[in-house]
């Protein structure tokens, strides 16, 4: 069964968004899109799958789930 999530196009004008630099935006994007995630936004994931799936490295990805944990946009344990 396949799984479709539409994004709202509302995302790129999101002023937290608008702030981000654009490797930000594809690791926020990917986080909300990626097909591990369940419909509610919960899922096991590594820093280096994302960085295989993003073409980013691992301390890219680090960086930026910081900032979103910082940022109250995510909650990692």
């Amino acid at each position: 069964m396949s799984k479709q999530r539409m994004v709202d196009t509302a995302f790129w004008t999101d002023p937290y968004i608008q702030k981000c630099p654009p490797d930000l935006k594809l690791v926020f994007n990917y986080l909300l899109t990626n097909p591990l995630t369940n419909i509610c936004g919960v899922y096991e994931v590594s820093d280096k799958q994302i960085a295989f799936d993003t073409g980013f490295s691992e301390d890219v990805i680090r960086t930026a789930l910081q900032r979103f944990q910082t940022d109250g946009r995510l909650v990692r344990q």
